[in-house]
């Protein structure tokens, strides 16, 4: 009989390293915890829809208390989480260029430990729960974190997309002083001081009314990865005075988000938002269903 291992979360190193055994072991560990496990990632109390989910997410986000953190998995995000046992991100041939791809390199494994404590304790955790293969997968790897499932702080992945374009986000940041953490946050904290930023944007609420106090920058994924900012970040972030911290940066966001949150603010990871204002990726938009009904700002800055 194939002996397991105590904890999944325990793990020494990436999967791809792990012994022939130690893999087996790992692959009876998820039948084990799979079995009989729901095909479901956020409460069934949200609803089928999307938009049924969207607005549970919403609902639930403006009558949370703060400080709280907002959290979302993604594809890059399970393989980090999972150690690379899930196939992670953008097809590719072999595990270093997706080590490439999402910033990572093997030094990088700490954040898993952080990672995970922020899954198990953040207030909202975004999942996928509309796309089967991916929902499959986060259910597998919530089931081998040990955590509940459905897990009961699930949100759909995109919620917070949603409140961007129906308006809530900004109405919701109004008065509030806001502190920029991420690649973009340096160029953002620029933008939001022209006018013509704002009129662009302004079909997503008053951003003019959105206090920027600051922003912290981190290294780019392309360049080899903000994880090695990890520290350095959240040193300097505790160094600002702020209600609400914004966060993009990639698989590092989710860990660096809930230490946020440990210091006492509001940190929510909000991702490809800070793309969409700031004008980048604008091919993007197609994948990202809430993003449909509008065009992207072309940037004239």
């Amino acid at each position: 009989m194939v002996e397991h291992p105590v904890s999944f979360d325990v793990l020494r190193t990436w999967y791809p390293d792990l012994t022939k055994e130690e893999k087996e072991r790992l692959h009876a560990l998820r039948d084990m915890k799979v079995a009989g496990v729901q095909d479901r990632s956020i409460p069934w109390s949200h609803g089928e829809s999307k938009v049924m989910q969207w607005e549970s997410a919403r609902r639930a986000f403006l009558s949370q208390p703060e400080p709280f953190s907002l959290i979302r998995i993604g594809d890059f995000e399970t393989g980090l989480l999972g150690a690379f046992y899930f196939p992670a991100g953008n097809d590719a041939p072999n595990y270093t260029l997706m080590f490439e791809r999402a910033g990572y390199r093997a030094e990088a494994f700490f954040l898993r430990a952080p990672f995970i404590e922020a899954v198990r304790k953040s207030e909202f955790v975004g999942l996928f729960q509309n796309l089967a293969s991916q929902r499959k997968a986060t259910v597998a790897l919530l089931a081998m974190l040990d955590c509940e499932v459905p897990l009961p702080s699930g949100i759909e992945i995109y919620s917070i997309y949603r409140m961007l374009v129906d308006g809530t986000l900004f109405e919701w940041l109004s008065g509030r002083r806001v502190l920029l953490v991420g690649g973009l946050a340096p160029k953002i904290e620029n933008l939001w001081k022209r006018g013509d930023f704002h009129k662009a944007h302004e079909r997503f609420g008053a951003s003019d009314k959105v206090k920027i106090v600051g922003s912290v920058g981190v290294s780019s994924r392309e360049a080899g990865g903000a994880w090695k900012d990890f520290y350095s970040t959240l040193e300097s972030v505790s160094k600002h005075d702020f209600d609400v911290a914004l966060v993009a940066c990639g698989a590092m966001a989710k860990p660096l988000t809930y230490q946020i949150r440990k210091l006492g603010k509001t940190a929510i990871d909000v991702g490809f938002i800070f793309d969409a204002l700031a004008g980048e990726r604008l091919d993007a938009w197609r994948t990202r269903d809430v993003f449909k009904e509008f065009k992207p700002v072309e940037p004239t800055w």
